[in-house]
């Protein structure tokens, strides 16, 4: 049985060959590792690692959000989100209008006029994988902003790669 976790690595897998990455998936014993990717390797001189997920949501699919806030992509908490929020509560370590900033970013990538109501524009399919992957790449965008790293998302550096050139002396040892 393949699991949805598996099919993701496989696909991930099939994108680095085609570009000619090396890769290889760390032995874990059959269980994975707290802080141990699903692969590593190394493309044009990069090293990285990559974790593969097939699932879920930031709030471990909870629906404790929803509560949040009276419209979904609406930027601000309802009484109980600003009681969360004047708290100091955090769900995963984000706070209640940090959560729903991810959800609307997450929304309006993917097409959805923001906050959503009966009249709100709609992506012509919803469901469609290259809708839902740029609604997911702004969302790790956001995310790395309020983490305040670089854009894990942002691969055009391993594609500005320039070979070293090397010379060889009689010997043959490179110079």
């Amino acid at each position: 049985m393949t699991t949805p976790e598996k099919k993701v690595k496989q696909k991930v897998a099939k994108m680095l060959k085609e570009m000619g990455a090396y890769y290889f998936y760390p032995a874990t014993g059959g269980y994975g590792r707290s802080g141990v990717p699903d692969i590593i390797g190394c493309y044009a001189g990069n090293f990285f690692g990559i974790e593969c997920k097939a699932g879920g949501t930031i709030c471990d699919n909870s629906d404790a959000w929803r509560h949040l806030s009276d419209a979904h992509g609406s930027p601000h908490v309802n009484y109980v989100g600003l009681v969360h929020q004047r708290l100091g509560r955090t769900i995963n370590g984000y706070t209640p209008l940090e959560l729903l900033k991810i959800e609307a970013v997450f929304l309006a990538a993917c097409g959805y006029g923001v906050p959503l109501s009966r009249d709100s524009v709609r992506p012509v399919d919803p469901s469609n994988k290259d809708i839902l992957f740029k609604g997911l790449c702004a969302v790790v965008a956001h995310l790395c902003l309020l983490d305040g790293v670089k854009d894990v998302m942002d691969y055009s550096q391993l594609f500005q790669y320039t070979p070293r050139r090397t010379s060889c002396n009689n010997e043959g040892a490179t110079v």
